[in-house]
């Protein structure tokens, strides 16, 4: 994420706790990523296993591969883990979760998700979670996995094919034409993008989940929603002037339709690409 030094709604402590909220999704396509990527049929031909969680927010797939068992003891021990993000709380959350949780040979670093300083050649498994979807130009971010990959090293990312508030919100968009604008759907070209960075035997899935959250929980979470809109289609004036107002009406929205206290049942679809750096 080619964000410069200056502060943005990541970078903020009411984040954490917005994106514990969005682990409860991201935690599902972390699983498939895993699978994918063939981690768990393969790590027994490894010496080591050397992975990046670019990205990490809250370090969902660092928590599945040392805490369930995807990875069998032996493969653990011969696993060492960078959990990478731009937020520095993040890089804080995840150094306490670290430290709370003993997970061994793991470390947090931040940095940008288009120019890590990260070691090239040196990985051989890096995981994106929807990093692309928020980054401004995805394809410098896949490079640069690319770059840090060992050669038959892989690359798992994951892009919604389908994010149920898109839908949800919308008519707070229609019927408020001065607010600025919102987005009408997400990355599918997940195959031809990794392609187009040099990544070969390239297998794409769709995966859909389903998951039920509190008006409440999702008013809470608007802040950081709503960040990945602002951040690659609104100025910083129509932040200054919408934000508010945005979130407002979308919060009536929501109550108007569920309750105050109601339930949002929503399904959530994301695309799993996979891709080997040539040998």
């Amino acid at each position: 994420m080619a964000q410069s030094a200056a502060k943005t709604p990541w970078d903020n402590p009411k984040m954490v706790k917005l994106m514990q909220f969005g682990a409860i999704i991201t935690s599902k396509p972390a699983k498939d990523m895993i699978v994918q990527s063939g981690l768990p049929k393969k790590a027994a031909a490894l010496d080591k296993i050397v992975v990046l969680e670019q990205a990490c927010g809250t370090a969902p797939l660092a928590k599945l591969l040392l805490e369930t068992n995807l990875l069998d003891d032996t493969a653990k021990s011969n696993l060492e883990i960078t959990c990478a993000d731009f937020a520095p709380n993040m890089v804080e959350y995840v150094k306490r979760e670290i430290d709370r949780s003993g997970w061994k040979n793991t470390t947090a670093v931040q940095a940008d998700g288009m120019d890590t300083k990260l070691r090239s050649s040196h990985y051989t498994h890096v995981f994106v979670e929807f990093g692309p979807f928020v980054l401004r130009d995805s394809s410098k971010g896949l490079q640069e996995c690319h770059r840090m990959l060992k050669p038959d090293g892989m690359l798992s990312t994951a892009t919604w094919q389908y994010v149920p508030w898109i839908d949800e919100f919308k008519p707070v968009f229609k019927n408020n034409p001065e607010f600025p604008p919102f987005a009408d759907g997400t990355p599918e070209a997940a195959k031809r993008n990794l392609e187009a960075d040099g990544f070969v035997d390239v297998e794409s899935k769709a995966y859909v989940h389903d998951v039920a959250f509190s008006v409440e929980d999702v008013v809470s979470a608007l802040p950081a929603i709503l960040s990945m809109i602002q951040n690659t289609l609104w100025t910083q004036e129509q932040r200054a002037q919408y934000d508010a107002p945005v979130r407002q009406a979308i919060e009536a929205l929501l109550v108007e339709k569920y309750g105050a206290e109601g339930m949002i049942p929503w399904s959530w679809e994301a695309v799993v690409a996979t891709g080997r750096k040539p040998s």
